[in-house]
């Protein structure tokens, strides 16, 4: 059995006891005494140099630790928006590594570089599985990063990843935790090898509506024309509004009703939410948007979104079944990453989502956090794809 793992969470307002509580939780739940990885997800209030201090003081200053802060984190428990969520890891036969680059957005591709060449230290002779990062939510377009990574780890490994959410939409700023260090503007990450054990899932639950449309010219993440016109006329015309009056609306609307990218040979479109509306039209979008793409105006439901999720958990548990060794090995832990648009539309019913979940998974822990973008193949199989940056979806990882 390679991997054990426990998860706990605590809310207490004094960071001391947050942590005390949220390691008892953890170490009970994982019944192991080595600890050999540790994964922090808190709150934007818990994002202070002590608190790091005060978990390697009760699971030892030689863990190696990362991390993230986001708006929400969820556990088989419930959704929180103010804890401190820890998870213990105990690799038996399992390797991995653990990373971080600092003040990434200078340039996206070296600092992808710059991670995978940490991340393969000492792999040289290991059979490498999956790798997982947590970036900063101030990247718009996570392509750039995940270029330079697969650079040092090949076009087709499979990566899954998060960007963040704020508690603070309009700055958009999160903190990575690394070891004793609190950083933003960078990213983690830890590369798994040997005997581990991984099913991934991922949704979103959005539908196409109208016809489909090509984009002429873009830049990145900017879309500037849509069929020969300023690319936000794709809005005017289907809400019969101004720009002004989209502005005001953005939010809502770009949530609601996203672009879907249609990528050849693909059976689920890539959304992008729509951030910024210039004066000249152009849309500024969270991930990058080539030029002659095909693309769609999206709508989403609950009754959609939920069926996404019953959906990327029966990948994920298909997954693992197909490259589990030995077979039936028990799943030890979820990962999750959720866009916090779901969030936005699911509202009350989140807590469905998460039953869900539960129902995929019993007695098995949960953790994860509400993000901006989340990064993974579109194939929950078959890791012969590159990976792609999504918005607004749920992506499911069960290891082993």
């Amino acid at each position: 059995m390679p991997i054990y793992a426990g998860v706990g969470i605590s809310s207490n307002k004094d960071y001391k006891l947050a942590v005390a509580e949220a390691v008892y939780q953890a170490r009970i739940n994982l019944k192991q005494k080595d600890i050999s990885l540790a994964l922090v997800f808190t709150s934007f209030e818990y994002a202070i140099p002590y608190l790091l201090k005060a978990i390697s003081n009760i699971i030892g200053t030689g863990v190696p630790l990362i991390g993230t802060t986001s708006n929400a984190i969820l556990t088989q428990d419930g959704i929180y928006n103010h804890a401190v969520a820890i998870t213990l890891i105990s690799a038996k036969e399992a390797y991995f590594n653990s990373a971080s680059v600092k003040n990434i957005l200078t340039n996206l591709q070296v600092g992808g570089d710059n991670l995978g060449k940490q991340l393969l230290y000492g792999m040289k002779d290991l059979k490498r599985r999956l790798c997982i990062i947590l970036s900063d939510g101030l990247i718009i377009d996570n392509l750039p990063l995940i270029k330079g990574l697969q650079q040092r780890l090949g076009l087709s490994f499979p990566i899954i990843g998060a960007t963040a959410a704020s508690h603070n939409i309009r700055l958009n700023k999160t903190y990575q935790y690394f070891n004793h260090e609190i950083s933003n503007s960078s990213i983690v990450g830890l590369l798994w090898a040997g005997k581990v054990n991984f099913g991934l899932g991922i949704k979103h639950g959005w539908k196409p509506i109208g016809k489909p449309h090509w984009v002429n010219t873009s830049d990145k993440f900017i879309i500037k024309e849509i069929e020969k016109r300023p690319a936000v006329s794709l809005y005017q015309d289907y809400f019969a509004k101004d720009i002004m009056a989209l502005k005001k609306e953005l939010r809502r609307i770009s949530r609601l009703y996203p672009i879907g990218i249609n990528i050849s040979g693909e059976e689920e479109y890539l959304l992008r939410n729509i951030l910024f509306i210039r004066e000249d039209g152009s849309l500024i979008c969270r991930g990058d948007v080539p030029t002659d793409s095909q693309i769609r105006l999206m709508i989403g439901t609950k009754e959609s979104c939920l069926a996404a999720t019953e959906e990327a958990a029966r990948q994920a548990k298909q997954a693992i079944a197909l490259q589990t060794f030995p077979k039936q090995e028990s799943i030890r832990i979820i990962f999750v990453f959720n866009s916090v648009s779901r969030l936005y539309l699911l509202g009350r019913h989140i807590t469905e989502e998460l039953a869900i979940i539960k129902s995929y998974f019993p007695g098995t822990p949960i953790v994860g956090i509400c993000t901006y973008g989340e990064q993974a193949p579109l194939k929950a199989t078959d890791f012969t794809g590159k990976t792609y940056c999504h918005n607004q979806t749920i992506a499911i990882l069960a290891m082993s």
